[in-house]
């Protein structure tokens, strides 16, 4: 009966997630009507790069400290209108990479992405 209880804990759980809402340990992500909003769970500030994921393919960036940022324990808004996506209008079903990464170490920053779908 333990284990019955446990199973049916852990699927109830992982059923009421939201599926707008993406999480790790540094940031969130939430999908709100025309934007995303993005938290900040670390004690540094995140910088940040938006890319539609196809164009993502096709452009050559690096990270700098000059990028969009959100500060340790805050949370900023990005409309769709200002990720970066070429010539396209963003739509649902459209794939974005956030790339983000801290000023722990400014000469080789370690960037960790998250993926989502609009």
């Amino acid at each position: 009966m333990k284990k019955f209880l446990f199973v049916f804990v852990i699927i109830l759980f992982a059923y009421c997630s939201s599926p707008t809402e993406y999480t790790d340990k540094l940031i969130s992500v939430e999908k709100l009507y025309d934007k995303l909003k993005i938290t900040n769970h670390n004690n540094q500030t995140i910088y940040l790069f938006l890319v539609e994921q196809e164009i993502a393919t096709l452009i050559n960036w690096a990270p700098s400290f000059n990028s969009p940022k959100v500060e340790k324990y805050k949370s900023i808004n990005i409309k769709y209108s200002e990720i970066y996506s070429g010539d396209k209008m963003l739509q649902k079903g459209d794939t974005i990479i956030i790339y983000y990464w801290d000023d722990s170490n400014k000469e080789n920053p370690k960037v960790s992405s998250k993926v989502i779908e609009l």
